[in-house]
């Protein structure tokens, strides 16, 4: 089974897709009630139980056992550009995020795009266990008339200056915590839906339903770590 890459990467459309709840069968966020291995109540879980495997304990309680911390790297950047989250902060995010959404995670790479993203690409799942966040433009950006309203909300809600048409304006620390709190905790969700597929012996792909339960586990992390 080879890994899962994603060409175009995460722009700000990908981000800001209205995307319905998958309620894909199985997973769930949170233990409403104990069970006969002890969850307690109202414990947060971004995944349920692997059925039908003999890893059939809960995402959280194999991550506590077997959860190793991944690799964070970065890479010098291009002419112009810089990234707004340092490899410490990442590691930190991580850290804040829990073993249960870095397990099978081996690596996090800062670095610049690639030659044929588009002109904005934030972030991507690159392969099994394999995320990269890529280098941004200073503020402000001036993006013309790419951006669609809900992604002037989006961008607003992570603390963005989105008055002036077509530009955002990123005051001191909000495009740090946009690359955590959103890009990162997004691709993360991506990671958790394709780990989990790996260990049913299930293909890892792509698909919407993917996309709003990568948002979904996204929105949870942010939640938890508001402080970051």
């Amino acid at each position: 089974m080879g890994p899962r890459s994603d060409s175009r990467g995460l722009g700000l459309r990908e981000l800001s897709e209205p995307w319905r709840d998958a309620n894909e069968a199985g997973v769930h966020l949170f233990n409403a009630s104990p069970n006969r291995r002890g969850i307690p109540r109202g414990r947060s879980a971004i995944m349920g139980e692997v059925t039908g495997s003999i890893r059939s304990d809960p995402r959280w309680a194999r991550a506590a056992r077997r959860a190793v911390f991944p690799s964070v790297r970065a890479r010098e950047v291009s002419p112009g550009r810089w990234h707004p989250a340092s490899a410490q902060d990442v590691r930190e995010a991580l850290h804040a995020f829990g073993p249960e959404a870095y397990y099978g995670l081996r690596l996090v790479e800062l670095r610049p795009a690639r030659a044929n993203d588009a002109a904005l690409v934030l972030g991507r799942l690159a392969g099994e266990g394999v995320i990269e966040l890529y280098e941004q433009r200073p503020s402000p950006w001036r993006l013309g008339d790419a951006m669609s309203d809900v992604e002037r909300d989006r961008l607003a809600a992570s603390g963005a200056d989105v008055t002036a048409p077509g530009v955002v304006v990123w005051p001191p620390g909000t495009l740090r915590r946009f690359m955590l709190l959103y890009v990162l905790a997004h691709e993360l969700g991506h990671h958790v839906v394709q780990h989990e597929r790996r260990l049913r012996g299930q293909r890892a792909m792509r698909t919407r339903e993917h996309e709003a339960r990568a948002e979904e586990i996204a929105a949870t992390l942010r939640e938890q770590c508001r402080s970051i």
